[in-house]
């Protein structure tokens, strides 16, 4: 959802959008380049969704993101591209539209759903979401172009731009809202399948490293008799911890932890790491995932030492979030699949491939735009006087190495 709350700056600057409508609706008053790819009109209705209606400018921008993806995925091979039709059968124009169909359908289903939830933006949002135009705004100025004509290229309107920015504050608002009012609340057996199902576990590791770090930042492994030296002093910490009474087990192992282990990276995470399959080294993954809930592992051997580990209990507020974020992706998903979606006549008229060479053309011009902006600004910048200082010698410091 961060992602969308800086979407004016990347639908922006990001990759080209695409798509087309030919003839349907009459021409629109003053500027509207909603019209001038589609012959649709801003604000007219293309589709609804649960009966509340979305407009062809929110559809065609969501169009447009639908086939510039297929064109940077390379499918875009010529005219027969479009009609050719797939192995299921459908042609990409009937994918495109099918792709942006859902989209829209997705996004207007979260603005249903907080409209009956009465969630809406906050001033404070509204006011972060202007302030990003306002940027944006002033960003083209300093370049010296319009900031209409790079609106153009994505063929969308400040409004629309605006609108579709709304949908990650309205969605953050409605999980909120949903926890409030303890719709987000798992139980005991929830945790249980979503831990399991995703192969969550938490563990606390007491590491006794068998490298020593060099200046350069690389590592020599100690020799054999070193390492035998440690694989004792592991062994003998093991059989010490596992004599503790289970009820004390988690406070000796974090004091011991504390004072011998040589990860540095327990002292950012006192209460443990919490990890899903592929995050940990595989001898320390696999040794922590064997283990039952308080249960000591004897001494895992990896590149990076050996390592005594506790199992913990990964029912934690974290993991607890996380269910809720899952499940309220869940819902927004039902909520999508769920509406009832009716199309207007003139989205059957609505031709990707002809939509997508007219906004391609805008896109052109707002190139041509920005290199004119660049070459008049370069023009009128005074040439640099000549300097007696000498150029900066490459630094030869080594950069500094992270911890192991």
């Amino acid at each position: 959802m961060d992602r969308m709350k800086r979407g004016l700056a990347l639908l922006l600057t990001g990759a080209a959008l695409a798509g087309t409508m030919s003839g349907c609706g009459s021409v629109s008053a003053g500027h509207d380049v909603t019209y001038e790819l589609s012959g649709l009109k801003k604000g007219e209705t293309v589709m609804t969704v649960d009966g509340v209606a979305v407009d062809a400018e929110d559809y065609l921008f969501l169009l447009g993101q639908a086939v510039s993806a297929q064109d940077q995925m390379g499918a875009l091979t010529g005219d027969d591209a479009w009609t050719t039709a797939g192995d299921d059968g459908t042609t990409l124009a009937q994918q495109v539209k099918q792709t942006a169909l859902e989209q829209a359908s997705f996004y207007q289903a979260i603005r249903n759903k907080a409209d009956e939830y009465g969630v809406a933006l906050t001033d404070d949002q509204q006011a972060e979401l202007d302030q990003q135009f306002t940027d944006l705004e002033s960003r083209f100025q300093e370049q010296g172009v319009d900031l209409q004509l790079a609106l153009d290229a994505q063929g969308v309107s400040q409004d629309g731009l605006l609108r579709y920015a709304q949908i990650s504050y309205l969605a953050s608002d409605l999980l909120d809202k949903l926890k409030e009012e303890g719709e987000l609340d798992p139980t005991d057996e929830d945790m249980d399948t979503y831990l399991e199902e995703n192969g969550i576990y938490r563990v606390k590791h007491i590491l006794l490293s068998t490298r020593k770090e060099n200046e350069d930042g690389s590592y020599t492994d100690f020799s054999d008799a070193e390492q035998a030296k440690v694989k004792a002093e592991a062994d003998a910490l093991v059989a010490e911890l596992k004599a503790v009474p289970a009820d004390q087990r988690e406070k000796v192992f974090t004091e011991k932890m504390e004072e011998r282990s040589d990860d540095s990276g327990s002292q950012s995470s006192p209460d443990g790491y919490t990890a899903t399959p592929g995050q940990m080294v595989s001898e320390f993954e696999e040794a922590s995932q064997a283990l039952a809930v308080g249960e000591i592992s004897d001494p895992v051997k990896s590149r990076f030492g050996y390592h005594i580990i506790l199992r913990l209990d990964a029912d934690t507020d974290e993991t607890r979030e996380g269910w809720a974020q899952s499940r309220f992706s869940d819902l927004m998903r039902q909520w999508s699949e769920t509406a009832v979606v009716e199309q207007k006549d003139c989205y059957d008229a609505i031709d990707p491939q002809d939509f997508y060479t007219k906004l391609l053309a805008k896109q052109s011009a707002y190139q041509q735009a920005l290199q004119a902006a660049a070459k008049a600004k370069e023009s009128a910048s005074p040439a640099p006087e000549e300097s007696g200082a000498p150029e900066a010698a490459d630094s030869s410091a080594p950069e500094a190495s992270p911890a192991a």
